[in-house]
């Protein structure tokens, strides 16, 4: 009986350590979000021409939205950067090109204007474009497109989840792009399980070569 009951005792200290890792592997989650109506105005204001870098980054600071939660977990504990990495998807879906930069964290939803360098942010759109401007199109996709249950502990795995995205929104045009915003903590690897936050804008490149 002894033996029983300690084996007993181990199963159920065993569960408890199992729930508590549970909990705690709960994850960081990064949301990133856009409104529908300010992206449609954009595409009302990129007329024929398109949409330049500089302006492209600008609206991106002005309209998307960004915050950071650790569940269970005081704001006190939250990290104080992140990483902002733009992917560049072409007709077929593939990864063409990517760019990562440094933003501040915050433990109440700000503009990215407000956590990043938005000039920086038009000087990475100038090295993805360069010479043709950004034509929004009607496709428009945020986190729930993508994995939004999913935690990752890498930047391999949002890269996949990013490819895989892309393939979904291949489109037949040689000149279509998609972009594709991820934010996820401030490494390849992640110390603490992170759900990233998503959002990807189809389109097409207007341009002299395009």
């Amino acid at each position: 009986m002894k033996l029983i009951s300690f084996s007993l005792t181990i199963l159920l200290t065993f569960i408890c350590l199992t729930d508590l890792k549970a909990q705690q592997d709960e994850g960081v989650r990064y949301e990133l979000s856009f409104n529908q109506n300010d992206y449609k105005m954009l595409q009302e204001r990129a007329g024929e021409k398109g949409v330049p870098a500089d302006e492209l980054a600008r609206w991106i600071g002005s309209n998307g939205r960004f915050i950071v939660l650790k569940p269970g977990e005081d704001l006190g504990d939250l990290p104080s950067s992140a990483r902002l990495t733009v992917f560049v998807l072409d007709e077929r879906g593939s990864i063409v090109g990517e760019h990562g930069m440094r933003m501040r964290t915050s433990e109440r939803s700000a503009n990215l204007g407000r956590l990043m360098n938005i000039s920086e942010l038009g000087q990475v759109f100038e090295r993805l474009f360069p010479d043709a401007n950004f034509y929004p199109d009607s496709v428009f996709l945020s986190e729930s497109y993508f994995f939004p249950d999913t935690l990752f502990n890498s930047m391999d795995g949002v890269k996949r989840a990013v490819a895989e995205a892309g393939r979904k929104v291949a489109g037949s045009k040689k000149e279509s792009v998609s972009f594709v915003l991820t934010v996820t903590p401030d490494s390849d690897r992640f110390e603490v399980p992170a759900k990233p936050g998503y959002v990807l804008f189809a389109g097409h490149l207007i341009g002299p070569n395009r």
